[in-house]
């Protein structure tokens, strides 16, 4: 189920993708990769999930040095995916 919000929710990263950016390689990608980043979590004593794809997509998107506000927002859409995938899987675990 989370797998279904994660498809669901990727169309929004095009939502940061700006038409007056910088002239970057792969710009896109770049979003894409930052937004998937942010889905990446270690769960430790098998209960707590500790979002470390986040705190590391953060870290990228705000030490950027081009497009700087379309990295944030790809990091907020990536936010915004994790935390409904999480919530599936509690609904789902019910």
């Amino acid at each position: 189920m989370p797998l279904l919000a994660l498809i669901l929710t990727f169309p929004l990263v095009y939502t940061s993708y700006n038409k007056n950016h910088e002239k970057e390689s792969f710009y896109y990608a770049k979003l894409a990769g930052i937004w998937l980043t942010c889905q990446f979590y270690v769960i430790i004593n098998n209960q707590f999930r500790f979002p470390f794809g986040l705190l590391c997509a953060f870290l990228m998107s705000y030490y950027s040095k081009r497009n700087k506000l379309s990295k944030l927002i790809a990091f907020g859409t990536g936010l915004v995916s994790f935390l409904i995938s999480c919530l599936v899987y509690l609904l789902y675990k019910l």
